[in-house]
């Protein structure tokens, strides 16, 4: 079976023609994997500076859910009263929070032996996913629509 070479396998393919010398490719090859994890871990810096770490203060500006469903029919939503990470990103925190909420896994169950993959494979859980989802669902498009107004 053929295996397609590596971005570095291929760069020293080409070096190899035009440097003959074993030891200057591969330091050309050190020196070009250690400025691409420089700039691999200041990408993902900016990333968390200008986006992680807005959510996470429009969560501490935030001191109790405005935004809410009662008994699957009456809803209320407001537009995000920090706006830094929906500026960033487009994409209320609110939005966001409630999606985190969908997907976690924070339901009591009575065997606490079974490990996660359980959990997320039960029907009861899958069913309660799905209904949360829909009632989101609704309530997520009310809160985009104010945040564009």
């Amino acid at each position: 079976m053929n295996y397609p070479l590596t971005n570095n396998q291929e760069i020293l393919l080409i070096l190899n023609r035009k440097i003959n010398i074993k030891e200057i490719n591969q330091y050309i090859i050190f020196l070009k994997n250690k400025i691409e994890e420089q700039e691999t871990l200041q990408y993902h810096i900016y990333l968390y500076e200008n986006i992680s770490l807005k959510y996470f203060i429009s969560l501490e500006k935030c001191e109790r859910p405005y935004s809410y469903v009662l008994n699957s029919k009456y809803y209320t939503s407001e537009k995000d009263r920090c706006l830094d990470f929906y500026n960033e990103t487009g994409i209320s925190y609110q939005v966001r929070s409630l999606l985190l909420e969908i997907l976690n896994c924070s339901h009591e169950f009575d065997d606490c032996t079974k490990t996660f993959s359980d959990h997320i494979l039960n029907f009861t859980l899958y069913e309660w996913r799905k209904e949360d989802d829909k009632i989101y669902c609704i309530l997520t498009r009310k809160i985009n629509e104010k945040m564009k107004l």
